[in-house]
């Protein structure tokens, strides 16, 4: 153990507030250790501390939600919340506070606070606006916040969505010490300039005094180099222990476990590489593929390999191809279920050997860990070569002069053309592999690796003019896990995204299918049951329609040295999420 950093459980039970959250299995299969140091590196540095400002990890080791997302079931639990209930009605949600909850500078979060973030931050239009100019983008929450009692308040809804409402709730919302910030709202002080609220708790501007949180840590100092508005940046900074912080193992001991978390800013993340290599740093998440290789075989490392993260590479056929034979071929389902049959995927991604561990399967583009994922509901196209023929042969392309290659009734051949970037080798050798099988079902496909930024404008996103017929790509999708919208950018017709049939998005000729994908995205259901329903609905649809067919995701990897303990939790949510429950062996 770092000797210096050292702490007691029994000191640190007296600032509990007498409603501890306890936390278990499986975020903490054995409790830990109290005490001790951990440091990582990172080249983003985020230009301010505030959440409302900017989303960073390092926000989320100081603040805090009324719910939480666990990182690890998705289920949304209390946080600073003790409790929450929905009305019957489902337009009433009702918040109980921890008793005796305090900011990481000891004051006691009241229902002062509350109705500081809720009303005068969140609902105050003139200082949403002056956050646009810093590129975020707020709108007014669509709620009521009625106070009860010294410790439970209800928000009001106009439509029934307050079940709906806690998700959003864990992304947003994150409450803000009235004390410390009150002077920066112009609503509370005529004197505080329009943007004094954005600016606050800049990183070059703010001490540590400035900031008060309801996170696992707080703000012990930001170590800065240059000259003061001019050359001046952050080269670390330093947390320690909220000592006020209402989480507890099961042990009863209060988390965080380490006393202090350093963050030092590097310039590239090789730095950040090359500073665990040499020992400088004890953890370093989001390690690349790429990097991982490197780092398998390193003494004194070891790797922490967890699910697939939330961005998806994919095989995407254009329904709107210039070519009349191709555009009828491609909006044909048995052609796509065809092509899924001879998709072995873990072969595809043995192409680069040393990287494949890195890499896990998709047959669904509803992550694993969502609690709408239904594997029962998901349609499954193992490899099978005959199945696919088989399909082909339904449609009617047929190899009638015997070269190997169908043909349409026209004669034509059935070729295509088949893109992905050329610097991305998993993608580039599993291209070589699909050609080779879809050879064997009697298809031509013209397999070009080329460079990313000539995928990028053949695929011609925002101008809505795709000039390619068959692409393998990657996208990451936006928003929680926890409903589906985050499906939207892909499958909505109206998606960012929707590189499918992007005609799709001037409402003309829509199928079937894709007239239903859009009303259960704009109405995933408004009771649990009927949620239920229509998850597994959309999940079967997009399962057997295959309009976007998933083929795999790279693993969240964390690298860390073996002194760090707990860490084999650590997934695509990331670092911050885990920190106050890794200790120091």
């Amino acid at each position: 153990m770092a000797s210096g950093f050292v702490s007691s459980p029994a000191s640190r039970a007296q600032n509990l507030p007498s409603s501890a959250k306890i936390v278990g299995a499986p975020l903490i299969e054995t409790p830990g250790r109290p005490g001790g140091e951990l440091r990582d590196a990172s080249a983003s540095v985020p230009r301010s501390l505030n959440p409302y400002v900017e989303f960073s990890d390092l926000a989320l080791l100081l603040q805090a939600h009324l719910v939480e997302v666990n990182p690890l079931t998705l289920a949304v639990e209390p946080a600073l919340a003790e409790s929450f209930a929905t009305s019957e009605d489902n337009t009433k949600l009702t918040i109980t506070l921890r008793e005796g909850l305090r900011w990481s500078d000891g004051e006691l979060l009241t229902m002062d606070d509350i109705l500081f973030t809720f009303v005068d931050v969140l609902q105050d239009e003139e200082l949403l606006r002056s956050l646009q100019e810093f590129g975020v983008d707020i709108s007014p929450p669509p709620f009521q916040v009625v106070p009860v009692d010294e410790r439970t308040f209800r928000f009001d809804f106009s439509a029934p969505v307050a079940d709906q409402a806690l998700g959003d709730l864990t992304g947003i919302a994150t409450v803000l010490p009235k004390h410390k910030l009150a002077g920066t709202v112009t609503k509370l002080n005529p004197n505080a300039a329009p943007d004094a609220f954005a600016r606050a708790w800049g990183l070059l501007s703010t001490t540590a005094d400035q900031i008060a949180g309801l996170g696992p840590f707080r703000v012990k100092e930001i170590q800065k180099t240059g000259i003061p508005f001019i050359s001046e940046r952050a080269t670390a900074i330093v947390l320690e222990r909220n000592p006020y912080y209402w989480k507890v193992d099961s042990a009863g001991t209060q988390l965080p476990y380490v006393d202090r978390f350093t963050r030092s800013f590097v310039a590239t993340s090789a730095d950040a590489v090359a500073r665990l290599k040499s020992g400088q740093i004890d953890l370093l998440g989001g390690v690349t593929v790429a990097n991982a290789v490197g780092l398998a075989d390193q003494p004194g490392l070891q790797l922490v390999v967890y699910g697939p993260v939330p961005t998806i590479t994919l095989l995407s056929f254009n329904q709107d191809s210039a070519d009349p034979d191709l555009k009828t071929l491609f909006r044909d389902a048995r052609f796509r279920q065809a092509v899924a049959y001879t998709l072995d995927r873990p072969t595809l991604l043995q192409g680069v050997p040393e990287r494949a561990p890195f890499f896990a399967p998709r047959e669904s583009f509803v992550h694993p860990i969502s609690p709408f994922f239904n594997e029962a509901a998901t349609a499954k196209f193992e490899f099978d070569l005959g199945k696919a023929k088989a399909l082909l042969d339904a449609i009617g392309l047929r190899d009638t002069n015997g070269d190997g290659v169908r043909e349409f009734s026209s004669g034509k051949r059935v070729a295509f053309e088949l893109i992905t970037n050329d610097n991305n080798p998993v993608r580039v050798e599993a291209g070589k592999l699909m050609q080779v099988n879809l050879q064997q079902i009697g298809i031509e496909a013209d397999y070009r690796p080329i460079p990313f930024d000539e995928v990028v404008q053949r695929l011609d996103i925002e101008g809505q003019e795709p000039d390619y017929q068959a692409v393998i790509i990657g996208f990451g999708v936006g928003g929680s896990l926890i409903t589906p919208g985050y499906l939207q950018d892909l499958f909505g017709s109206q998606g960012d995204v929707h590189i499918q049939r992007f005609s799709d998005a001037q409402g003309e000729d829509l199928p079937a299918t894709q007239r239903r994908i859009d009303e259960i995205l704009a109405n995933p259901g408004s009771t649990p049951e009927e949620r239920t329903g229509r998850l597994n609905e959309l999940q079967q649809i997009l399962s057997e329609d295959l309009s976007l067919i998933p083929l795999w995701s790279e693993r969240a990897i964390t690298a860390i040295r073996p002194q760090v303990k707990n860490a084999q939790v650590i997934n695509h949510f990331g670092l911050a999420s885990f920190l106050e429950v890794l200790w120091k062996e």
